[in-house]
């Protein structure tokens, strides 16, 4: 039995969001085999930090929790360090409008980052938790291993530079502008072994990152079939045909896109559109569009159950549980096709369709509705072998099992 710690921004029963999930089912299979800690943060809410839960909730599924406080973060300083992170403060825009960006850049090392300029965005991105830190680094001796989640933020990103030797990188990284900022240039080399999601994951970092370590292996996480009651006590039932969408209502999901694309089509008028999860962005619900906030697990189940399909607008997806999720319930997919890894599900499964604009939404939408019940049970079925054969705990446990030895074996 090791002894690992599993380090993640958040966690919690009522935290949504496509990491701390994976963090949350990881350490419950391998709890079975292994002494787990979570290393997390007091937060629930990744907009603000604010501090959610107290240092006192520190069992969950009897796991024990280390919760360290964050600083709440302010979105002025926040957008002002991002900014300049990314080279878009208002001086390189204007300088960028006029062609004279680049000169200047060749030229001159007005707008070079400098490590402050780093050390101020993971503190402003956070959550900012100096605490949690200085814990990894002062009781490191406690364990065997360390699983940091998440290449974005600070207690990744800090924690693990003085752990490296003994730590696993789940990067969860997608194409995304931040990603190619200074910030983490160096971050992929720190770890002794990285986990990647997706086959598409792993050549993005090790594309953009040529230093990263290359003792790494793919795994994914392992989707286990749920059981949904045929009867189910919930008000959340609908009569007619819905798509389906569950996870965090923002703009960066694509979820505005999305409506937008959903209002433009007058076509299919009893479809319904409904969204599962915590709401980051205004807009209005009407008859066919339909907010439900935050469900527990059982109603969210009933609800994918009974959808037409589930639908993805995110472009940046590191892998997508609740993509596999509803494979495994035979459920069909629509995904945003601009995103390389969600596009790789629909085409290595063939149990779904994606889209990339408003014209191939309606292509889309038009072929799921025009499915014959066989087309339908056929897609269904590719869906549930693709993730029984991908994505089997018993392989993924395995090989991380065989990331541990690697890693302690290495510190001998």
């Amino acid at each position: 039995m090791k002894k690992i710690g599993i380090i993640v921004q958040r966690y919690g029963l009522e935290v949504n969001g496509g990491a701390e999930y994976h963090a949350k089912v990881l350490a419950d299979k391998l709890s079975k085999n292994h002494s787990i800690d979570i290393i997390t943060t007091c937060a629930l809410d990744s907009n603000s930090w604010d501090n959610h839960y107290k240092i006192s909730d520190n069992l969950i599924n009897g796991i024990n929790i280390l919760r360290f406080p964050s600083e709440i973060k302010n979105q002025k300083t926040f957008r002002k360090a991002r900014r300049k992170i990314l080279g878009s403060t208002k001086p390189q825009q204007f300088l960028k409008k006029t062609g004279l960006l680049n000169v200047i850049n060749k030229t001159t090392n007005l707008f070079t980052l400098e490590e402050k300029d780093s050390e101020n965005w993971l503190k402003e991105q956070g959550p900012n938790c100096p605490e949690l830190v200085n814990y990894i680094e002062e009781e490191q001796e406690k364990y065997d291993c360390f699983i940091f989640f998440t290449y974005l933020y600070y207690p990744t990103a800090r924690g693990m530079k003085n752990v490296g030797h003994k730590s696993i990188f789940i990067p969860t990284a997608h194409d995304e502008e931040l990603l190619y900022s200074g910030a983490y240039n160096n971050l992929f080399s720190i770890p002794k072994y990285i986990i990647y999601n997706t086959k598409s994951e792993q050549k993005l970092v090790e594309t953009s990152f040529p230093n990263c370590t290359k003792n790494s292996a793919i795994a994914g996480v392992g989707i286990d079939k749920t059981t949904v009651p045929s009867k189910h006590d919930s008000k959340l039932h609908y009569d007619s045909d819905y798509l389906l969408y569950i996870g965090r209502v923002d703009g960066g999901k694509g979820c505005l896109e999305l409506i937008e694309y959903f209002n433009n089509d007058d076509e299919f008028s009893s479809l319904k559109l409904v969204f599962v999860g915590k709401k980051s962005i205004e807009f209005t619900q009407t008859e066919d569009i339909i907010f439900t906030g935050f469900v527990d697990e059982t109603t969210k189940q009933h609800l994918l159950n009974n959808c037409k399909a589930l639908i993805i607008p995110s472009k940046y997806e590191s892998l997508s549980l609740v993509t596999l999720e509803a494979m495994m319930q035979k459920k069909i997919v629509i995904a945003n096709g601009q995103c390389e890894v969600l596009q790789n599900h629909i085409l290595d499964s063939e149990a779904g369709f994606s889209y990339t604009d408003q014209k191939s939404y309606k292509k889309t939408i038009n072929s799921l509705l025009n499915l014959s019940q066989n087309e339908e049970e056929s897609m269904g079925e590719n869906g549930h072998k693709y993730v029984v054969k991908n994505y089997a705990w018993d392989r993924i446990l395995d090989k991380f099992d065989k990331a541990f030895e690697f890693v302690i074996e290495s510190n001998k």
